[in-house]
């Protein structure tokens, strides 16, 4: 129901667009980065790519994919926070399906409605947690922690930073058996190397595959080369920007954070483990386990600058535990009379958060309101309008090419197109910096788009989604000139100009 909204968009964020389209083309017969050029790891493409072979290929899979990956991130909270439960009682699942709703709620926030990586890593780290505290496993200790690797290799597969979720992982697989042997050293000796292993196999696993086809080096070019670059280059680090990005996360998540400060105050505050009262001795594991997990999620977030909002979806997983576990002890110490108040202070948390996403929902949903043209199915927004004007002109002129220059690179898609350019992601030929990562020289990959003379070129109105200073000037003064020479305005749009080809 939260995410419903997101099925009238046909793209809410240019990100997930490129998954899309890589795992489109896979599906078509073409290895990733064999005919478009990201940076994204293969894991990602491969779960767009299984929900395309399930669901159609249509927006509406990445849909679903997202409800799947959030849903069951949720369900794998909850079970976190379950077993973390050692109540006299035995555990309980209201604290866990209370942290798993307050995961799932708060998805869509920080531009969680769309599909963005951060989704998709998160079932496999959050997976790789269970498994690690699963007592069933502590009589085969090196299988626990490579099953728990393989998990964490697969979220590295998806997207690097959650390499570092290996933390809590480790720290719950040295503090999950009480009853262990053997010095810390040992111990973590036999957790650490398999955990390794694990976890380079589902990074490494596709080498022989591109090595065997011939195409390694798209392989480490996309994949590792492109990685360097970046670091090499970076952006550079604003202290203002960091600390404004923190005030509105810590603001738009108020409760959750709170929730994080108070585990970490009563944590340090803590002088006897063996005594009763919050935070006893049987909170150390959950102590231990949420704040690791939250200290390597802040590394992950950190070691891409705090940049884009939707980097902090990492966070949110240990977040949601901390606030069910939170909720969890302050409950286990009220009085009789008291437990309803704080019951009540939960459900208005949830209600307030409620209410924030419904705002996300709204806007989500606006451009589908103000839309004045058909669109595609459920699809009402931009895209959808120009691509339905756009495809019975492509149809009515067989081998004709459409050229996306600086929109929606979902128009390709929408209107049955095959980009003429592996650079089909607009930002990696109109961003200087994109085309810095991606080692491209503009002008010949320019050149060479417009020799194919293509038919319809689509040219956004609002160039404002990235700063003029990062505008590839080579190719914006080639697009005017090429415009006036050969095309003609065939259409005006809301979001864009269509220009048609004229005739020779």
């Amino acid at each position: 129901m939260l995410r419903f909204p997101s099925f009238f968009r046909s793209v809410i964020d240019w990100d997930e667009t490129i998954y899309f389209m890589m795992a489109e083309a896979w599906r078509a017969g073409h290895l990733p980065y064999t005919t478009l050029w990201d940076i994204k790891p293969i894991g990602l493409f491969a779960i767009f790519a299984v929900f395309q072979t399930i669901f159609g290929d249509h927006v509406y899979a990445m849909r679903i994919a997202s409800i799947v990956a959030s849903a069951a991130t949720g369900f794998l909270l909850c079970l976190i926070l379950r077993r973390l439960d050692r109540a006299p009682g035995g555990p309980r699942w209201s604290f866990g399906l209370f942290g798993g709703i307050v995961y799932v709620l708060c998805s869509i926030f920080d531009g969680g409605i769309s599909a963005n990586a951060e989704l998709f890593f998160a079932p496999f780290t959050s997976g790789a947690v269970l498994l690690a505290l699963a007592p069933r496993w502590r009589a085969r200790p090196a299988l626990q922690a490579f099953v728990a690797g393989l998990l964490i290799g697969v979220a590295g597969a998806v997207k690097y930073v959650a390499l570092a979720e290996g933390l809590p992982v480790l720290m719950a697989l040295l503090l999950a058996a009480g009853d262990a042997r053997g010095s810390l050293g040992r111990r973590l000796w036999t957790a650490l190397w398999p955990l390794v292993l694990g976890a380079a196999i589902p990074l490494l696993l596709p080498v022989p595959l591109y090595w065997l086809t011939g195409h390694l080096q798209d392989f480490l070019d996309n994949t590792v080369y492109s990685v360097l670059r970046r670091a090499e280059i970076g952006y550079p680090f604003h202290v203002g920007r960091a600390l404004m990005a923190w005030v509105n996360q810590i603001r738009t998540l108020s409760p959750l954070y709170l929730a994080a400060a108070f585990l970490v105050l009563a944590t340090l505050g803590r002088r006897d483990a063996g005594r009763p009262g919050f935070l006893g001795a049987r909170d150390a594991l959950a102590s231990a386990v949420i704040l690791s997990w939250l200290l390597a999620a802040f590394v992950g977030v950190a070691s891409l600058q705090f940049r884009y909002v939707h980097y902090f979806l990492e966070l949110l997983p240990p977040l949601a535990v901390a606030t069910g576990w939170v909720a969890m002890r302050l409950l286990d110490g009220a009085g009789t009379r008291a437990r309803a108040a704080v019951a009540a202070i939960l459900a208005l948390v949830l209600a307030a958060q409620l209410s924030s996403a419904a705002s996300i929902e709204k806007e989500t949903l606006k451009p589908v309101v103000n839309a004045k043209m058909p669109g595609i199915g459920w699809l009402r927004d931009g895209p959808a309008q120009i691509a339905a004007a756009i495809r019975p002109e492509l149809a009515a002129h067989p081998g004709a090419i459409l050229y996306v220059f600086d929109y929606e690179p979902i128009l390709y898609h929408l209107a049955r197109a095959v980009p003429p350019t592996r650079y089909a992601w607009p930002a990696y030929l109109v961003s200087r910096k994109l085309a810095q990562f991606s080692n491209i020289d503009v002008a010949r990959a320019f050149d060479a788009i417009m020799a194919q003379k293509p038919y319809l070129i689509v040219v956004a109105r609002n160039t404002t989604w990235h700063s003029p200073e990062d505008h590839t000037h080579v190719a914006y003064a080639r697009i005017g000139p090429e415009l006036a020479a050969h095309y003609e305005l065939w259409k005006t749009f809301d979001e864009a100009w269509v220009y048609r080809r004229r005739a020779p």
